[in-house]
């Protein structure tokens, strides 16, 4: 019991004496390239020695305010491209609703203009024909549909 007693002590003693012999030396030097190097082992003539201090204290109260901060402007960001990932798919909804649209007063106008007899039906469910200037009133809506939805 007393020899551990000693023997540990002792141990340890030893060990503090020798850590600034643990310590090791970091070499910076600049080889013929440009590139920066450090190294445990001496370099060529022209390198020069450099005492490499552990890196600084962190504050943490500052890291923390400086990580919400970086945290909400993502959110911003992510926010912000959820926006305007919604806006180009309506706008995509709403070109194709005008390309359909286009087409379908297209054709309506191709009917309008090359049938010569025009039959609609009325409040009653009755078919009737349409008389020339009524089909001329027709064309002429048709022509604006076809304007708000092909060249917008």
């Amino acid at each position: 019991m007393y020899r551990v007693q000693t023997v540990i002590p002792s141990i340890l003693a030893l060990l503090m004496l020798n850590t600034p012999v643990l310590a090791t030396n970091m070499y910076k030097w600049t080889d013929e390239e440009g590139n920066v190097h450090y190294t445990q082992n001496p370099p060529p003539e022209d390198a020069q020695g450099v005492r490499m201090d552990p890196p600084a204290d962190v504050d943490t109260e500052q890291a923390r305010e400086e990580l919400q901060r970086k945290q909400e402007k993502l959110e911003a960001m992510e926010q912000q491209r959820e926006q305007a990932r919604e806006e180009a798919e309506k706008e995509q909804e709403r070109a194709a609703l005008y390309e359909k649209n286009c087409r379908l007063a297209r054709e309506r106008l191709q009917r309008l203009e090359n049938s010569g007899m025009v039959r609609a039906i009325d409040e009653d469910g009755n078919m009737s024909r349409i008389g020339p200037e009524e089909q001329a009133e027709r064309i002429n809506e048709v022509k604006e549909k076809v304007k708000k939805y092909c060249e917008s």
